[in-house]
């Protein structure tokens, strides 16, 4: 009986299913490299992540775009032209790969943290009562690919843009209860304040 309920073994893994799950944990290793390792080492005390950001393959829309007309120039037009252009589009895919791995915008339960640029790297790190509004832009590439442009406005004339975002929606979202829920526990807190004030302490003296 006991031989019976024992578990059979489990069958042998194919070798291309090992490939493809080792190529699958590389894959998400260099990604965690774009936000979690590096987020981890911003983090204050107590501060936790509410969302992050990823940056949407419609990054690459304009040099595959480009691309495709360098093929068709190539072959239809002028040889020459078409490996001018085939050269440009090839340079945007770099120029758009190594933006993915700088691009970053996360949402923490006391701020914003954002990295932007290429030549000019810039870290910027907003608290909530610096920031005016969380604004998103979205062209028509953006509505047909399923992508945003985030825009933080902060105090004065500050604003950082960061494109190209997988779930601008949803960070907008978060950040407005984050910040409303924030506001109306402040007011609830000051109306209980008002109806019910602390008692003083009275001091007995003798004599």
């Amino acid at each position: 009986m006991s031989d019976d309920m024992q578990k059979k073994p489990a069958p042998p893994i194919d070798k291309n299913e090992k490939r493809a799950r080792r190529k699958n944990k590389v894959k998400l290793q260099l990604e965690s490299m774009q936000t979690d390792l590096y987020v981890d080492s911003l983090l204050l005390k107590n501060e936790e992540i509410v969302v992050s950001c990823g940056v949407h393959w419609g990054i690459y829309w304009k040099s595959g775009a480009l691309f495709i007309v360098a093929l068709l120039v190539g072959l239809l037009i002028a040889p020459e032209l078409g490996l001018i252009l085939l050269v440009a589009s090839l340079i945007g895919a770099i120029h758009s790969y190594l933006l993915t791995r700088m691009l970053l915008l996360v949402l923490t339960n006391k701020r914003v943290l954002m990295r932007y640029g290429l030549l000019q790297v810039d870290v910027v790190d907003m608290r909530f009562k610096n920031i005016e509004s969380i604004e998103l832009e979205r062209m028509l590439p953006g509505f047909l690919l399923g992508y945003s442009n985030v825009i933080v406005m902060g105090i004065g004339n500050r604003a950082v843009r960061i494109p190209y975002l997988t779930n601008g929606v949803t960070f907008r979202r978060a950040f407005n209860e984050l910040v409303l829920g924030t506001e109306e526990e402040e007011a609830e807190a000051a109306i209980t304040e008002e109806q019910f004030p602390p008692k003083k302490k009275t001091v007995k003296t003798e004599g």
